[in-house]
């Protein structure tokens, strides 16, 4: 969004309107003062020689020190930091990806908990994938055998109406590729076979996760 200033054109003095571009932000406001303030006497020059505006060439001058001090001695907005968010995977041959994510890492413990679901926004319904391991030092790439996950199927936002816990004979694997301990960003690939649970089935069911890749932003909490 941006301000504009316009000043009609004056009949008497025979002078065209001024158009001036200003930019938001924290510094817009002094900007917008300046400008109708220093274009308005610029545009009447005869006024420099009525007594009662010999102040102003003292009035605009400060005027114009004060916006150069201003903007020397303010910063530019930090940029908001925008969350990364990709985790796919085959879920039996067929393409699988996660319309939103969310991860934490809590370094008490030193476990990282990552989660995403696959929302149908029309039927309001969604499948929540999750990964939970534990990794003793994060500054290094590492294979992990040892985790937990879980599958669910969520009707409504709260309802659930089926589960799949994860087959410990099957081969489960996490690779952490990198983590960015500066931007809590986290990376790595997932492959994991699970077991429908017997709450729901007796039957047995299974299904695998493979080729699984993630790159998500983490919390870290105590």
């Amino acid at each position: 969004m941006k301000f504009q200033i316009r000043f009609k054109k004056n009949k008497r003095h025979g002078r065209k309107y001024i158009l001036h571009q200003v930019p938001t932000g924290h510094l817009h406001r002094f900007y917008l003062l300046f400008s109708i303030s220093a274009t308005y006497i610029l545009q009447r020059p005869s006024c420099f020689c009525n007594p009662k505006f010999k102040s102003m060439k003292t009035s605009v001058f400060l005027l114009l020190i004060s916006f150069v001090v201003c903007m020397l001695s303010c910063k530019k907005d930090d940029p908001v930091a925008v969350p990364v968010s990709d985790f796919k995977a085959l879920k039996n041959d067929v393409s699988w990806t996660a319309t939103s994510t969310w991860a934490s890492y809590s370094k008490k413990d030193k476990k990282f908990n990552i989660s995403g679901a696959k929302r149908d926004p029309k039927y309001y319904q969604e499948e929540w994938l999750g990964l939970n391991f534990t990794i003793q030092d994060i500054s290094k790439s590492a294979t992990i055998d040892n985790f937990s996950s879980g599958w669910s199927y969520i009707l409504g936002g709260d309802v659930q109406t089926d589960s799949y816990l994860m087959d410990s004979t099957g081969d489960n694997q996490i690779q952490i590729t990198s983590i960015n301990t500066i931007k809590k960003i986290i990376s790595g690939t997932f492959a994991v076979r699970l077991v429908r649970d017997s709450h729901y089935s007796d039957k047995g069911e299974v299904f695998q996760f493979k080729e699984g890749q993630f790159t998500v932003t983490y919390t870290e909490i105590e």
